[in-house]
């Protein structure tokens, strides 16, 4: 299993052992399948001593784009200059570890395998044999233990699946986000848009703000009524905030400074209102009251009187924004992120944002491999693990010919449970040659019913794989010949399965 040791040539050690051990065990639990409630993770947490409460945090919810967000999130905050800022997410690509990082100076570092083993040996401390809790669970119990034990000075939460029902919901946000939404996981999150909806919403803590792609009517229809239910304030791309082109690769970000209900900011000389409370730098300084338009009276810091008086919300603009990850839906996922930032931390900085963007790594997505030892063409690898990442994955491709010239060789695996056929309607017509090959779980799809899928113009241009090493060997080689790329997408299971190959 991918990560259970160190790379190639290594030495196994009792060390070694042990957690191979511990994870197989771990691993173990995941056949079980996935059972979404609150109920165990919670008492977990509660004989864990809370990890999970102490510092502000950010929930990242969504089907796309969660983990890009989180990526850019963490390292704004970092290159602010929060020391140790604790990212959270799933699922990884090769070893564990990459689900627990921290983040300093807009670096993220995964945790030791050592501090995770301890981790995950003090949540079977209170939970023998983990009990019923499900593999997610204990990661994500483990990963609040490494973020606390860690110093961290502020969370970075991707969830997992959905939101209501998500072993992270139980993590305190102060703010949320909401990625773009798409059908998927249906079984769980249910057929409509409007049920993911519902399900991904409710990310949204009561009086918290969120920051929130646009999307569907429909569904926003549904996110804005919980939204109001429970008093929470949206800031939603194209209303709240905006992404221009400046020149090429190069971007002005409009952001929201914030509001303290209904229509109601009060911004002077940097104090702000969120929540009807006034702040200044992240210090509350006085209950705002009498509504709109009222004045805010002896708003003070450090000894310092002023008035302010309600307004409308402002916009902050950030100029000169360049970005690490590519494609054109980064844009979307690097405002999502600015905006979050700006509402964690009043004080994050412009230079801030425009470092962070452009030092955030995300591996797998959009992550370009250029040519070494075996591998004779350059790699493309994304997870592009739904229709929708499907889309932004073919768009990136149209966009950027510049750069992903000559024939595209695409290798390709997929899960049973995701709309295949729109996955394939984006990707083949892009496609010289399109290998498809099962990476051996039990949700991926066989290649036959992916063929069966395509639609019949298409279907010559793809090739049953058997052996993965052997499917990207003979990729590459083709790409090669053409003097083109080979493209590796449909999961990051799949993903994650040549990262480990490409490092032998």
């Amino acid at each position: 299993m991918p990560g259970v040791l160190d790379g190639p040539g290594h030495v196994p050690t009792d060390a070694d052992e042990a957690y191979a051990a511990l994870i197989a065990r771990l691993y173990a639990l995941s056949r079980s399948g996935t059972h979404l409630g609150l109920g165990r993770i919670a008492q977990a947490l509660v004989d864990l001593g809370h990890p999970e409460i102490g510092r502000p945090v950010v929930h990242v919810a969504g089907s796309n784009g969660k983990g890009s967000v989180c990526a850019f999130l963490s390292s704004i905050l970092g290159a602010f200059g929060r020391k140790r800022v604790g990212l959270y997410t799933s699922p990884h690509l090769v070893s564990l570890t990459e689900r627990v990082q921290i983040v300093e100076d807009a670096v993220a570092r995964p945790v030791s395998r050592a501090d995770l083993m301890a981790a995950i040996q003090r949540v079977e401390a209170v939970a023998p044999e983990f009990s019923d809790l499900t593999f997610f669970e204990v990661m994500t119990a483990a990963g609040l233990v490494c973020l606390s034990a860690g110093g961290s000075e502020l969370d970075v939460i991707e969830a997992g699946l959905g939101a209501r029902l998500d072993a992270t919901r139980l993590v305190p946000a102060d703010v949320a986000v909401l990625t773009d939404l798409s059908l998927e996981h249906t079984d769980y999150l249910g057929a409509t848009i409007e049920a993911i909806a519902r399900e991904e919403g409710e990310v949204m803590r009561p009086g918290r703000p969120l920051v929130c792609a646009d999307g569907p009517p429909a569904a926003m229809n549904v996110v804005d009524r919980r939204a109001k239910a429970l008093g929470v304030e949206v800031h939603r791309i194209g209303s709240a905030m905006t992404c221009e082109t400046t020149a090429p690769g190069v971007y002005r970000f409009r952001l929201s400074v914030g509001t303290a209900g209904p229509g109601e900011v009060v911004t002077q000389g940097g104090v702000v209102t969120q929540g009807g409370v006034v702040t200044q730098g992240g210090v509350v300084t006085q209950a705002a009251s009498g509504g709109q338009g009222a004045r805010i009276r002896q708003v003070e810091r450090e000894g310092v009187r002023r008035d302010a008086r309600a307004l409308r919300r402002e916009q902050r603009i950030v100029e000169g924004i360049r970005l690490s990850l590519l494609g054109p839906h980064q844009q979307r996922n690097a405002l999502l992120a600015a905006q979050a930032a700006v509402l964690i931390d009043p004080a994050v900085s412009d230079d801030a944002i425009r470092e962070g963007l452009r030092r955030a790594s995300w591996p797998g997505r959009m992550e370009v491999v250029m040519p070494t030892g075996l591998w004779r063409a350059p790699i493309l690898l994304d997870g592009a693990h739904n229709a929708q990442g499907a889309e932004a994955l073919a768009a990136a491709l149209r966009a950027d010919r510049a750069r992903f010239a000559g024939p595209l060789h695409f290798v390709f695996a997929v899960m049973r449970d995701k709309d295949i056929a729109g996955m394939l309607a984006h990707l083949l017509p892009l496609a010289a040659r399109f290998t498809v090959v099962s990476i051996g779980t039990a949700r991926c799809a066989d290649p036959s019913e992916v063929l069966a899928l395509a639609e019949p113009g298409f279907r010559d241009r793809i090739e049953l794989g058997g052996d993965l090493k052997q499917a990207l060997s003979a990729a590459s080689e083709s790409a090669f010949a053409d003097q083109g790329w080979v493209v590796a997408a449909g999961s990051l299971y799949l993903v994650g399965a040549l990262r480990a190959l490409l490092r032998t």
